[in-house]
């Protein structure tokens, strides 16, 4: 140890100059306590002293012992500056404390040296050890000089104690649960009359209704069998025949019946009457009739109605069928007399050289594509009406080929979008599917045209759509107007409103699609490569869907007859007449609509959507007609004796399980609680419960 003398320390030197000297070896400290608690008293006792590296250390002048409760609150310091010669310092706390069981308190030992240095160390204690060993040592020397007998007859009288307060508790439970279980008996009874009182009350006002309705329910269910039956038919039979050949009539309905067939022509002469058709023997309930078309005595151009009757379900089906001559060389002979159909033909000839001039000499193109679209626009009704001869035949090729030629001259070549030459004797499926593809061409090559003269960038693909007759096609024609640049175009054209997936018969090489915001599907290609100049057609393949189904018109109008003939002797029969020959009307034109040979792919379409809606109307008007039938309840008759004694007996039996139900629902709760009593009191008093049941026996033998 180095030290340096102060010249104003006059003790420098002296024996009374004391200097403490420390190793410079690491040395562990602690302040150490340990406590007892004494429970009778209430006072705890700790003792602390101040180790280094395991031994005591005298030279401690001060110790606070810092004593925190859970919530780490100081709760109490001791203090003591009087350790003893060997250095430990005794503190004591005297009563009351405060200290409780089961709490551990913190402690925090502080020891101060003679130097003035502090050691602080961190310690617990609990006085639950201390209070529990004191209660185990009290209880011990109180029975240190208990004798057994003494003992037994403690124990003896606090079970006597206990048996009797439960006894006691018992009998109370006893006596309020009987009080309960006699007021909700009471309860049940009276509840059990009043319901039967109701009921017995109401019985002979719910049979009557009963009646009614069973009565109702009997003639609706007759009426309903009678129309399932009048309905169940279907006629299936051909839009059209062509002459010569055989006409497949077809009838469906139930197994084992006689379907009698008549055929009627238009002008009412009857060719069958009251013909049988054969059942089918592998496929029983089709009936068929094989129906050949003779020249004779079914002309062309004209249609026949075929009707079903069958006697036993009494239902009725009707419909027609249209004759359509097979070729055009019998009847050239008339060609002469139908100069109106030359000229059209003529009319469009001049329009196309009309394109052609202005197209050469730079005049007005929209002009003359006009005309000539108003030229071609009138071909297909005028083909249905008349009998071309073949000046005519020769000019609609000449046509054909004058279009193809001037797409040509233009740079395109439509070859794939022109249908082949008219033979010398086409049929008038053949010349109604050329004068609509001319239609085509000329709508193409208007928008090929205006996209050229317009003003369009030559990078603008040119895409045009048409309908074609037979199973609907949409003709979607694409073209490239560049000269020099190969382009990858997107085409998308919407079909209409009533087409689903299931009527495209061929998607002609695009892309199905749904479009959601307008609920309409329609057909596309992302990815159509055109080289310069090049036109390709897709041609997406519908079935003919735009078509009333005759079976629904035969069954209006037999709906109208029969609700007619339900309404004679009332009020209404006049009204009812008179509607159901307008219905009549409306649906004969429906037919006549249908079967119109003059229409186009684009008319026959929005000749059905008005169809559909007056079909919709007849609907409407039929329901407010039948509303008429029906018959006021004072006009219902009775039930039958059998129905009726069937409705009592059911009555009967559903009281008396009624009864039965709230009967042994009581009895089983009675049982369970008087069970639960019986135990209690059998585990409670075992001899007391043995008397009362051999007492119970011998009531039971008296």
């Amino acid at each position: 140890v180095s030290f340096l003398c102060d010249k104003d320390n006059p003790l420098a030197g002296t024996e009374d100059e004391v200097i403490y000297m420390e190793t410079s070896a690491v040395h562990i400290w602690r302040a150490y306590s340990e406590f007892t608690y004494d429970p009778d008293a209430d006072t705890l006792k700790s003792t602390a002293w101040l180790e280094r590296d395991g031994s005591v250390v005298t030279g401690a002048v001060r110790v606070d012992i810092n004593i925190y409760d859970n919530s780490g609150t100081k709760i109490k310091t001791l203090t003591s500056t009087t350790p003893n010669e060997a250095g430990f310092f005794n503190l004591t706390w005297d009563a009351p404390t405060g200290l409780e069981q089961g709490v551990v308190y913190s402690v925090v030992t502080v020891i101060t040296n003679a130097s003035g240095a502090q050691f602080k160390t961190p310690n617990s204690f609990s006085i639950t050890q201390s209070v529990q060993l004191d209660s185990t040592v009290a209880a011990v020397e109180d029975l240190r000089d208990v004798t057994l007998p003494a003992f037994q007859t403690q124990i003896q009288s606090t079970i006597d104690q206990g048996l009797a307060d439960q006894q006691s508790l018992i009998e109370e439970k006893m006596a309020e649960q009987q009080a309960v279980i006699e007021a909700k008996t009471d309860e049940m009874i009276s509840s059990v009359d009043e319901t039967l009182t109701s009921f017995e009350t109401r019985t002979d006002s719910a049979i009557d209704k009963l009646n009614t309705g069973a009565d109702q329910a009997t003639k609706a269910g007759q009426e309903l069998e009678r129309i399932a039956k009048e309905q169940a038919g279907e006629l299936i039979i051909p839009n059209s025949v062509l002459v010569g050949a055989t006409a497949e009539i077809r009838y469906r309905n139930y197994t084992k019946l006689i379907p009698l067939m008549d055929v009627i022509r238009a002008d009412g002469t009857v060719i069958l009457s009251s013909q049988p058709l054969s059942e089918s023997v592998t496929n029983p309930g089709l009936y068929g009739y094989d129906l050949y078309i003779d020249p004779n005595l079914f002309p062309g151009g004209k249609s026949f109605t075929v009707i079903v009757t069958e006697s036993t379900t009494g239902n009725l089906q009707a419909g027609s069928i249209m004759v359509e001559s097979t070729t055009l060389t019998s009847i050239e002979g008339l060609a002469s007399g139908i100069p109106q159909l030359k000229s059209v033909t003529d009319e469009a000839l001049d329009a196309i050289k009309g394109v052609e001039g202005t197209l050469a000499t730079g005049g007005d193109i929209s002009q003359a594509l006009s005309s000539l679209q108003d030229s071609v626009d009138n071909l297909p009704e005028l083909i249905d009406q008349k009998n071309p001869d073949q000046k005519v035949i020769s000019q609609l090729n000449e046509i054909t080929d004058k279009l193809t030629a001037l797409a040509g001259d233009q740079g395109y070549d439509i070859s794939s979008l022109v249908e082949e030459a008219l033979s010398q004797s086409p049929t008038i499926k053949e010349l109604k599917s050329k004068t609509e593809n001319i239609k085509s061409v000329v709508k193409f090559l208007q928008a090929l045209f205006e996209h050229k003269f317009g003003g369009m960038d030559d990078g603008e693909p040119v895409v045009s759509t048409s309908l074609s007759s037979g199973s609907v096609i949409l003709n979607i024609v694409a073209a490239n107007p560049s000269t020099t640049r190969a382009q990858t175009i997107k085409v998308k054209a919407y079909l209409p409103v009533e087409v689903t997936p299931d009527d495209i018969m061929d998607l002609g090489g695009l892309n199905l699609e749904f479009d959601s915001q307008k609920s309409i599907y329609y057909v596309y290609s992302n990815d159509v490569e055109l080289e310069p100049k090049e036109v390709r057609v897709f041609k997406v393949e519908i079935e003919d869907i735009w078509f009333v189904p005759q079976t629904t018109i035969d069954l209006l109008m037999l709906r109208a007859k029969k609700v007619a003939e339900a309404l004679q002797g009332t009020p209404n029969e006049e009204e009812a007449a008179r509607l159901a020959d307008k219905i009549d009307d409306r649906l004969e034109k429906i037919v006549q609509s249908q079967n119109d040979p003059t229409m186009s792919k684009e008319q026959h379409i929005g000749a059905y959507r008005t169809n559909m809606k007056t079909i919709e109307k007849i609907k409407a008007e039929l329901t407010d007609m039948e509303k008429l039938m029906i018959k006021k309840p004072e006009e219902v008759g009775a039930l039958t004796k059998s129905m009726t004694w069937k409705v009592i007996l059911l009555v009967i039996a559903f009281i008396g399980l009624l009864t039965a139900a709230f009967f042994f629902t009581w009895h089983r709760q009675a049982r369970l609680v008087k069970d639960d009593i019986d135990k209690a009191k059998q585990f409670s008093f075992p001899g007391e419960s043995q008397g009362e049941k051999e007492d119970g026996k011998e009531e039971e033998k008296k």
